[in-house]
């Protein structure tokens, strides 16, 4: 049984409209993907910097405790 031209044309924009939204689908997954991929690079550079200000606190504590210990020894 022959296709005919009209049932053709629908098939057609029926993957023209599939192809359409799995473009779509990847464009929204490349885009979560980049700004998860931001976010975290945000959460590295504030751990850095949160490590970075544990070793000064922990610098500070050893000076005050050295401080201490030669005062009451």
């Amino acid at each position: 049984m022959p296709i005919r031209n009209s049932e053709l044309s629908g098939r057609v924009g029926k993957i023209e409209g599939l192809v359409d939204n799995l473009g779509f689908r990847v464009q929204i997954g490349e885009q979560s993907a980049a700004a998860t991929a931001g976010a975290i690079k945000e959460v590295q550079t504030s751990l850095t910097v949160q490590g970075g200000d544990l070793r000064v606190m922990k610098e500070i504590l050893q000076r005050i405790e050295a401080t201490q210990k030669r005062t009451t020894n």
